[in-house]
């Protein structure tokens, strides 16, 4: 079973570290797919965090800096869900069984989990924030 995860923002890569990095020393088969939603500044946030290059970016040089570029981003992005799911499981999971990670609340999230679903893989969310207000 592969672990994928899914990860597309600056938070995303800070707060997933420790899963990846953990995956990566126990030795559980991972893939690291990258939405591309903050674009280049991942690079330079991954390389300080001892991450891996992402096995596949889904967007390259269109990141969503602006609510324009925004769109343009989440309009690239929805292309990915064209298709059957086998062909989105062959494209984005590289044909593999398994999880798909997200971390979070924003599109990158809800974009990893409607490919998961749409490849009939399970998905799991982690989130770091506490948000109910209470304890």
């Amino acid at each position: 079973m592969t672990v994928h995860v899914f990860i597309g923002t600056k938070a995303h890569w800070i707060k997933m570290a420790p899963v990846v990095l953990e995956l990566r020393r126990r030795r559980i088969p991972f893939r690291v797919i990258d939405s591309g939603q903050h674009g280049g500044i991942n690079r330079r946030l991954r390389r300080s965090l001892g991450l891996p290059e992402p096995d596949l970016v889904l967007v390259e040089n269109l990141p969503a800096k602006s609510r324009s570029s925004g769109l343009g981003w989440l309009a690239s992005v929805s292309r990915q869900l064209a298709g059957s799911g086998s062909s989105i499981r062959c494209r984005l999971f590289a044909g593999r069984d398994g999880i798909v990670l997200v971390h979070g609340d924003n599109l990158t999230t809800a974009l990893g989990i409607a490919l998961a679903r749409r490849a009939g893989f399970p998905a799991g969310i982690v989130e770091a924030g506490l948000r109910s207000r209470h304890p």
